[in-house]
């Protein structure tokens, strides 16, 4: 079996495509993109030079009119560039659409080229679509956005360069945070798999060093190496295996059952789902994947099915949801319509095979032997009360009778 890549070993998850070098540009190209680049450097020269005068003149003219209605020239900045501090949430430009729609059909990286192409259509012109058009022009950015954030790398080299370069960012920030708080921080990273390129590296901040060798006795150096052999043998056992994955995903599971309820000793119950978890605690799993039946994941018999599942609740596509007090009045009235009309609602439970035979039970002290069955719970009452007790003696001497008994003797 050929697992020598990440992308082999999750046949099931999107795979971003490898980034496709460039070919050579001759020197006669190169000549002329820096002629290019030359003129557009003037261009950009005069148009700054150009809104440099038109800002000094607006700056005076501000001045004036600050002057005549005493006012300050901030107040006035303000109401003529009618800047805010409220930003709408980031979504896809129509612009950036149309561009990656244009990128994907001429299948070209030079975003000058695609631009220009993208000018000359005129049937991708923003207003010569319809708006079927643009929303599926829009999905299609989204579906990339989200394989180049959650796909996987198609061979070991562009994942090492992806790690590589995260981690600097990483430390980067983690630099910077250390500066202003003052926190201790390890880092550790590893490869998940022998046949990968990732090397395995650490990064501490200050004396964290001695934390594992005043604590725990090892070296950075020894940590990071046990980190890597522990990460490579786990890679050995299967871990998206279909035992595996069934674990997984009724953690998953009941997990998000016990955190949406609050309660630590709830448990899911797929065969009376309806009665045990909908009516019980007011809550649903919504967004289970079509064609996966809703059972137990012990009785899933396919991978396909088990990490469809699986993936469905990792990117919380399916999940726990607290329903409002309406919906649970009104659920609990259809189930009782249902269980009404005749309708099973509740899985009864297995008949015993004994059922219907006597039991044969021991009498207790106090119980009638000429009945059969068990004893009452009154029966059971009166033998604990009729347990015998050691008799007490006839007589009993008082304390004082004997103390006059015995001045007597004295006295004589």
């Amino acid at each position: 079996m050929n697992n020598s890549t990440w992308q082999v070993r999750n046949p099931n998850c999107p795979v971003i495509p490898p980034h496709v070098s460039k070919n050579k540009i001759s020197n006669a190209e190169r000549a002329s993109h820096q002629i290019a680049a030359e003129q557009c450097a003037i261009k950009h020269k005069a148009l700054q030079a150009n809104i440099n005068l038109f800002l000094e003149e607006q700056k005076h003219k501000l001045e004036t009119i600050a002057t005549t209605h005493d006012v300050v020239v901030k107040y006035l900045n303000c109401l003529v560039t009618s800047q805010t501090n409220y930003h709408t949430t980031h979504k896809p430009h129509l612009t950036n659409v149309l561009i990656h729609a244009k990128a994907k059909e001429v299948n070209s990286g030079n975003l000058s080229e695609v631009r220009n192409l993208l000018a000359k259509d005129v049937k991708m012109q923003p207003q010569n679509l319809t708006e079927e058009r643009k929303e599926y022009y829009i999905q299609e950015l989204v579906k990339q956005h989200d394989l180049m954030a959650h796909g996987v790398h198609a061979n070991n080299l562009a994942a090492g360069e992806d790690v590589f370069s995260v981690m600097h960012q990483i430390i980067n920030e983690l630099e910077n945070l250390c500066d202003n708080t003052g926190i201790y921080m390890s880092l550790f990273i590893t490869h998940s798999h022998i046949n990968d390129s990732t090397q395995a590296s650490w990064f501490q901040m200050d004396y964290s060093t001695m934390f594992w060798e005043d604590v725990l006795g090892h070296s950075v150096g020894d940590v990071a190496h046990l980190y890597e052999q522990w990460a490579c043998t786990q890679d050995l056992k299967e871990h998206d295996s279909l035992a595996n994955m069934r674990r997984q995903v009724a953690a998953l599971i009941s997990n998000g059952l016990m955190y949406v309820t609050g309660k630590k000793h709830a448990m899911m119950n797929y065969s009376n789902y309806n009665t045990s978890i909908v009516k019980t605690y007011g809550v649903k799993l919504l967004g289970w994947p079509a064609g996966v039946p809703f059972i137990n994941p012990s009785s899933i018999g396919t991978i396909s099915e088990i990490c469809k599942l699986c993936n469905a609740l990792k990117s919380r596509e399916c999940c726990w949801k607290k329903l409002l007090k309406a919906k649970c009045s009104a659920f609990s009235s259809k189930l009782e319509a249902c269980c009404t009309s005749g309708e099973v609602v509740k899985k009864p439970h297995k008949k015993c095979s004994d059922a219907g035979v006597p039991c044969k039970c021991k009498n207790l002290l106090g119980s009638n032997p000429s009945k059969e069955g068990p004893p009452s719970k009154r029966a059971k009452h009166d033998a604990v009360r009729k347990r015998i007790v050691p008799k007490s003696t006839e007589f009993v001497h008082d304390t004082d009778d004997d103390q006059e008994d015995r001045s007597e003797l004295d006295m004589d």
